[in-house]
């Protein structure tokens, strides 16, 4: 990096809740109000999308090489997620079923469900 600003996304479209972990940054982008995981590696100048039509994706993470989503798809909040390592990038995994109709909000949502506990406390 050279210590400037920066542009990642260049599209006509709305890009939002924009989350980075390493040299990977994730995002949605609406296309025409169609809302789609995308992501952009910072060291390969490259984009890529996660997520197909059949999604309604919202608040991406990223952790590691695991991006994570909550998807609205089935009428409630499910998390979904995508290994960035692999090659395939169609399929995706059902990582966890959200029973209480919680948000991701980060690193530490995504945290928390890969050790396994189903709620966060709430101040």
């Amino acid at each position: 990096m050279t210590g400037e600003e920066f542009q990642i996304t260049t599209e006509p479209y709305s890009q939002v809740h924009p989350a980075i972990y390493g040299d990977t940054v994730v995002w949605i982008e609406r296309i025409d109000i169609k809302p789609y995981v995308f992501g952009y590696s910072l060291s390969k100048s490259e984009g890529f999308r996660l997520t197909t039509d059949a999604g309604r994706p919202d608040l991406p993470a990223i952790y590691g090489n695991t991006a994570v989503w909550m998807d609205l798809r089935n009428g409630m909040g499910d998390v979904y997620g995508y290994d960035l390592s692999s090659t395939i990038l169609e399929i995706q995994e059902k990582i966890s079923k959200n029973e209480d109709n919680g948000f991701c909000l980060g690193t530490l949502f995504v945290a928390l469900m890969i050790m396994g506990a189903s709620r966060l406390a709430r101040a």
